[in-house]
């Protein structure tokens, strides 16, 4: 971790970036292809004055980056009109809540990880993204309390500025594109392995992350 802040805060010295949000790069990035126009608070946007060829380059080194700490990443994807559904013929608890649901599949997903390479067997701490939503951060924190009961790995949960923590800033770029990717595949809609897929998740052998339907 200590070499990818290196190489992660060399990028974005080298664009003169100060952070990476996926949300604001795609922006910039529809609306320098034509795709969108610009809203009225576009000018905030820290990427609006780039270039598409330098928009792109930015993400794909960046890519390259956060594709080298690929060992052990999950990711999922829930239909919150397919949970309804499931809790209506009784699949799922009448009461429970899609975002506690996540919650608890998202730690229990992380456990599998850890089952399946077992030298990652060392004290683990969760960084979450900063949020001033209590109530969020009290569910996730109700979430985690049980698994770190039952897990002495668990050491602890921090909800950290993404800002200034360069994982979390990688962690947005990979969840944000697992979701583009798993969107396209349950509306049935054609996907394809870019640039910025094989960065990330490589080509599915030697350990790298697959994507299946």
């Amino acid at each position: 971790w200590a070499q990818f802040n290196v190489q992660w805060a060399q990028i974005l010295k080298d664009y003169k970036a100060k952070c990476f949000h996926f949300r604001e790069w795609a922006m910039a990035s529809a609306v320098v292809r034509g795709k969108r126009a610009p809203h009225r608070s576009f000018n905030e946007n820290p990427y609006s004055q780039w270039s598409e060829a330098d928009l792109n380059s930015f993400l794909l080194e960046l890519a390259q980056v956060a594709g080298t700490r690929k060992q052990g990443t999950f990711g999922g994807f829930i239909s919150l009109e397919r949970f309804n559904e499931r809790k209506a013929v009784g699949e799922i608890l009448i009461g429970e809540d899609h975002r506690d649901y996540c919650l608890h599949r998202c730690f229990n997903a992380f456990i599998d990880v850890l089952r399946k390479h077992r030298h990652l067997s060392t004290l683990v701490s969760f960084f979450w993204d900063g949020t001033r939503n209590i109530a969020w951060k009290q569910r996730i924190i109700a979430a985690y309390e049980p698994f770190r009961k039952n897990n002495l790995n668990f050491k602890g949960i921090t909800f950290a500025d993404d800002e200034n923590t360069n994982p979390i800033q990688a962690a947005d770029m990979v969840a944000y594109r697992i979701r583009q990717k798993i969107e396209k595949r349950f509306n049935g809609d054609p996907d394809v392995m870019s640039k910025l897929d094989k960065a990330l998740f490589g080509d599915g052998v030697g350990g790298r992350i697959k994507f299946t339907q």
